[in-house]
């Protein structure tokens, strides 16, 4: 059986699946990192990335629908990274405002 690191130059042409990030970040350190994407109707949702040992990043997918991984709720967020990091590190969630998103005013209790 070949280790993660054989396998990494035939990688670079295949998708990565959520069933080989543990491997990457158990392996070899690969940062799973979150991008933001507008899901429409004012929602943010992740799409789930990996940053493999040797700087290349990897879009995951998900084997069964061969789509982008992508979290919908940052709770789901939150479990799914502490499950690839029980002891950390921190998890930094990346926001960003959608355009079609309703502007709130936040009041002050002064």
């Amino acid at each position: 059986m070949r280790d993660v690191h054989e396998m990494a130059g035939q990688e670079d042409e295949k998708k990565l699946y959520g069933a080989h990030v543990r491997g990457y970040v158990e392996s070899d350190g690969g940062k799973v990192i979150y991008k933001p994407v507008d899901a429409g109707s004012g929602r943010i949702e992740w799409e789930v990335f990996l940053l493999r040992y040797d700087g290349i990043e990897k879009q995951v997918h998900i084997s069964s629908t061969d789509m982008p991984k992508r979290i919908r709720t940052a709770e789901a967020l939150f479990n799914y990274h502490k499950s690839l990091y029980p002891d950390g590190p921190t998890l930094e969630v990346p926001y960003f405002k959608p355009a079609n998103a309703a502007s709130v005013d936040v009041e002050d209790d002064d």
